[in-house]
C-alpha cells in the first residue's frame, strides 16, 4: 500500500473516532465509567483512613500496656521498701491522673 493511502485511512479513522467519541451513548458510558472510578477512589481512601485509625488505636494500646508493665516493675521495687508501699490500683489511678 502506498503512503498516501495510509495517511488517508488514518485521517478517516481519526474523523470517525471523533464522531464516535462525541456521540451521546459513548459520552454517557465514559461519564459512568469516570463516576465508578471516583467512587472506587473514595472507598479506597475511606478504607485507608479506617486502617490508619485502627493502627493508631493499637499503637496507643500497646504504649499503655508497655507503661503499665513498667509501672508493675516500679511498684514491685517500691513495695519492697516498707515505707513506700503502692498498690497496683493506686499506681494506675496515679498514672490516669497524670495522663489527664
Amino acid at each position: 500500500m502506498n503512503h498516501v493511502a495510509l495517511v488517508g485511512l488514518g485521517f478517516l479513522a481519526g474523523t470517525a473516532g471523533m464522531k464516535v467519541i462525541a456521540s451521546k451513548p459513548v459520552r454517557k458510558a465514559c461519564v459512568k465509567g469516570l463516576v465508578q472510578g471516583m467512587k472506587a477512589k473514595d472507598q479506597c481512601e475511606t478504607l485507608i483512613e479506617e486502617a490508619k485509625a485502627e493502627f493508631d488505636d493499637l499503637m496507643a494500646e500497646a504504649e499503655y500496656e508497655k507503661d503499665a508493665q513498667s509501672e508493675d516493675v516500679v511498684v514491685v521495687e517500691e513495695a519492697k521498701a516498707p515505707a513506700k508501699k503502692i498498690t497496683r490500683a493506686r499506681a494506675k489511678k496515679t498514672k490516669a491522673a497524670e495522663a489527664e
